[in-house]
């Protein structure tokens, strides 16, 4: 009977130590981020539990179309009913797509299998590969060039790429600029026109660039140094004599003002009327910003009455030697001068003269 017994529990046993060995462990596979981006960082988690004390646990990296920071993970002892977890780090390739991990689960002198997939997305990324002017003058219109391109790994759909520019600036027209799409590898030049106050002070200025686009934004900023502009208008004439007289000689002062945001340099007025004769040119070095300086004019009118304009051309410099030159024109009035009156005098005597004489032949 006894036998009996034990050929009956037999079977009872093989079948509680083979089928129990086969499910004692539990695996779940984790991926951080769960979807990653090309040349990113993430881990792979196997948390793997049991419902039995098993002893020398470890995890070996069996394949893998990932560089990962180890092959093994020695967990030792997992307790019953415990679970421990095996980390294993890698970049993700620069190329999107769908990547296996497989690993080995050993334990006593058993082997499990599990295959992680890690899902690599591709990424739009916006790079300013170039932009011009590289210095942008105050108190003027500058056209200011970005180029811009897709330097990701996913094309994009219904782009917007806009300029914020800083104080003292404002952008004409519009700061936005919008495209169907832009392609891995493709570029957009994009064309804003802004201008820049007079108050904005000479130095370096930072733009922010926004790229709007389905799933996020991307933003960039830049610096533009910003460079002063001289500018001189004319801020008052003065002759000397007041009246001008035709057939005379006077001194015309024309006095400049500097209403730019830089120094000028080397200024030089000069002064062009066939008219005109004697000194027609006048230098007055350097004008700083506010300043104020005439230029001297010691002339000879050969003009009769009337009006004229004075063609004047000012040519200077600014502090890097670019040169500009601007035209300006200044009325000069000129009245009867002393000579006509003499010889109109002149001209009534005379005629009075044959009159008198013509009178005194008829009475004799």
């Amino acid at each position: 009977m006894k036998t009996t017994g034990i050929k009956k529990l037999t079977p009872l046993l093989l079948l509680f130590l083979l089928g129990g060995a086969e499910a004692v462990l539990s695996i779940s596979p984790s991926v951080s981020p769960a979807s990653i981006y090309p040349n990113y960082d993430g881990i792979i988690t196997l948390t793997i539990g049991s419902t039995t004390l098993q002893n020398d646990v470890r995890v070996n990296v069996q394949s893998s179309e990932l560089t990962l920071d180890r092959s093994t993970s020695n967990l030792g002892q997992i307790q019953e009913n415990g679970q421990r977890s095996a980390t294993f780090k890698f970049t993700a390739p620069s190329t999107a797509g769908f990547y296996t991990v497989n690993f080995e689960i050993s334990y006593g002198t058993q082997k499990t299998y599990q295959t992680v997939a890690i899902n690599v997305i591709g990424q739009p990324e916006f790079s300013i590969t170039d932009k011009s002017p590289q210095t942008i003058y105050s108190g003027q219109e500058n056209n200011l060039n970005i180029t811009v391109e897709n330097t990701g790994y996913k094309d994009v759909t219904n782009v917007i790429f806009e300029l914020v520019v800083p104080e003292h600036f404002s952008v004409l027209s519009t700061n936005r600029k919008s495209f169907d799409t832009l392609n891995v590898g493709d570029e957009q030049i994009l064309d804003f026109n802004i201008f820049i106050d007079r108050d904005a002070v000479p130095g370096t200025y930072e733009f922010t660039f926004n790229t709007i686009y389905p799933g996020g934004t991307d933003t960039q900023t830049f610096h533009i140094p910003v460079i002063g502009v001289p500018n001189l208008e004319i801020a008052g004439v003065t002759f000397d004599p007041e009246s001008v007289k035709a057939n005379q000689a006077l001194t015309i002062a024309v006095r400049f003002e500097n209403t730019g945001t830089a120094e000028a340099k080397s200024v030089k007025v000069s002064m062009n009327n066939p008219t005109i004769i004697g000194q027609k040119e006048d230098y007055l070095g350097s004008m700083d910003i506010d300043d104020t300086s005439s230029a001297v004019f010691d002339i000879y009118s050969q003009a009769l009455a009337g009006e004229y304009t004075l063609n004047m051309e000012v040519r200077f410099m600014d502090e890097y030697g670019n040169s500009y030159s601007d035209l300006f024109a200044v009325t000069l009035p000129v009245l009867a001068g002393q000579t006509d009156v003499t010889e109109y005098l002149y001209l009534v005597i005379v005629v009075l003269v044959i009159l008198l004489a013509h009178t005194w032949r008829k009475k004799k």
